[in-house]
């Protein structure tokens, strides 16, 4: 009874050190406790992935989406890898951005929000692995691969119903510098101009 007496307090202090490291039960509750995460960061996206989840959160004060891993621990889960993406105004929107690599594995995950009403569906990959995602104005599609990618190099495209091309995913066309705020979608039509 006496050695049960003393096994409380230390059971208690493991407790509380697991949680003020982040330690949580769920996913969820982990991605949340990230110590990075806006305080006003509402979720507006959960990717499932088995091993890794990915929770994509929009900070209206920090105007930026935030996406956290939630990794499994033991028992446990816990949120050490983040991602942000400005807030734009662009008719496509890059919402959820994340490659990660971990003791379970790797990945790249890639959302986008539309409020283009010509834009039909979103193409990501290189042949013969292509992944077409059709998409409506006022939607979002998330796209996971199971490795490590620069999602450049993936050559993000949005067509319309018709198969044209009509943007693409990365920095601008021909720009000798660029900027981070630069690497985002743009209008096929603009970067063609650019190449005359």
């Amino acid at each position: 009874m006496r050695r049960f007496k003393l096994l409380i307090p230390l059971f208690i202090v493991v407790i509380i050190y697991l949680f003020f490291s982040g330690y949580r039960i769920t996913p969820l509750s982990a991605a949340n406790a990230f110590p990075l995460l806006p305080k006003d960061a509402e979720l507006v996206e959960e990717m499932k992935i088995s091993t890794t989840p990915i929770f994509v959160y929009k900070s209206e004060e920090e105007n930026q989406y935030v996406s956290v891993t939630s990794e499994k621990s033991g028992v446990f889960y816990r949120s050490t890898q983040s991602t942000f993406v400005p807030i734009r105004t662009d008719s496509l929107q890059t919402v959820g951005l994340m490659n990660f690599r971990n003791k379970d594995g790797e990945g790249t995950y890639f959302s986008v929000l539309s409020t283009a009403e010509e834009v039909s569906y979103i193409e990501v990959g290189i042949e013969p692995d292509v992944i077409r995602k059709e998409i409506r104005a006022g939607e979002s599609v998330s796209f996971y691969l199971p490795s490590f990618e620069v999602i450049n190099f993936l050559y993000p495209t949005a067509y319309n119903k018709d198969g044209k091309p009509l943007f693409y995913y990365g920095i601008p066309k021909n720009a000798p510098t660029y900027t981070p705020e630069d690497i985002k979608w743009h209008e096929i039509i603009e970067a063609e101009k650019l190449d005359e």
